[in-house]
């Protein structure tokens, strides 16, 4: 996952922040404003969890056990106070964090 994931969180990340959902046919995006606080390694496990890996996912993808992921994701929850996985969108979104964008639609004729 290092090379990869580092690759993709590069790729995605313009203008000081980070595409984690895109919905062409819609124009929205949600977008991860990286805080300063987070490692680039809690980065990428906060950018896994965004986008719906479990954390046995993770801990394969990056060779890892899942208690180690488990115990990074614990430590990143405090951090950020986030209460839940359930209310994680919620929770970064009200700090600002994560920001919902829907894009202007225009029509000509």
């Amino acid at each position: 996952m290092g090379g990869i994931m580092h690759n993709e969180i590069n790729f995605k990340y313009q203008e000081g922040r980070l595409s984690i959902h895109s919905d062409k046919s819609t124009g929205s995006n949600f977008w991860l404003y990286p805080p300063l606080c987070l490692t680039h390694k809690e980065l990428q496990i906060l950018y896994c969890i965004l986008q719906g890996k479990s954390v046995n996912d993770i801990a394969e993808y990056r060779n890892r056990s899942s208690k180690t992921i488990w115990g990074q994701k614990k430590h990143i929850y405090l951090k950020l106070g986030i209460q839940s996985d359930v209310t994680i969108y919620r929770d970064l979104m009200q700090k600002g964090i994560i920001l919902f964008e829907k894009q202007k639609q225009i029509t000509i004729g």
